[in-house]
């Protein structure tokens, strides 16, 4: 009783004081500018289970993502949508996948059977082993990184439009 009593006069010395603000959005926001260096030489693989070297462009938009996190087929119209209007501009796609605990022949599988449904992205890989995740400390699925060059210098992480908005303000801040 007496820690409930203490809680409840914690609380209530917070909330007298004027500038205590509780924000209840629920919205993923995390973004951030950076420069952070793209990991050089990363090989992955590609839907067949070939490896594949990561190539990125002038200016790409990397999209980290997880089919078991509801793999937001949603938002990838925004993306196509994106590179489309940009492309003239350099901007190109790249889509990562990654799927914890699998071994690569269920990777494989579960990828065959989920882009059987679907058309896959042009720039597939698969990263089975999780290697652009450590090496890009991306902590949530999906993450959208905008590279310029070799260096990410944006990110964004769920569907969040107002994570769209302000990638797309950093695209145009690089073209305009």
């Amino acid at each position: 009783m007496t820690r409930i009593l203490f809680f409840m006069l914690l609380a209530g010395s917070i909330l007298a004081q004027s500038d205590f603000k509780i924000d209840l959005k629920l919205a993923d926001n995390a973004f951030q500018e950076e420069t952070t260096p793209f990991p050089e030489g990363l090989e992955l693989f590609a839907l067949d289970m070939k490896a594949k070297s990561v190539q990125l462009g002038e200016m790409t938009l990397v999209q980290v993502w997880s089919a078991c996190c509801g793999a937001e087929p949603e938002i990838w119209g925004e993306v196509e949508a994106m590179v489309r209007e940009y492309e003239e501009h350099g901007l190109t796609w790249v889509s990562v996948n990654f799927e914890n605990g699998l071994n690569m022949g269920q990777m494989k599988s579960k990828m065959n059977d989920y882009f059987a449904q679907r058309e896959a992205p042009k720039n597939l890989y698969l990263d089975p082993m999780g290697d652009i995740i450590d090496q890009l400390k991306v902590t949530g699925f999906p993450t959208y990184l905008l590279v310029v060059g070799d260096t990410v210098v944006f990110r964004t992480n769920g569907k969040d439009p107002e994570g769209v908005r302000l990638f797309r303000q950093q695209i145009e801040k690089r073209i305009l």
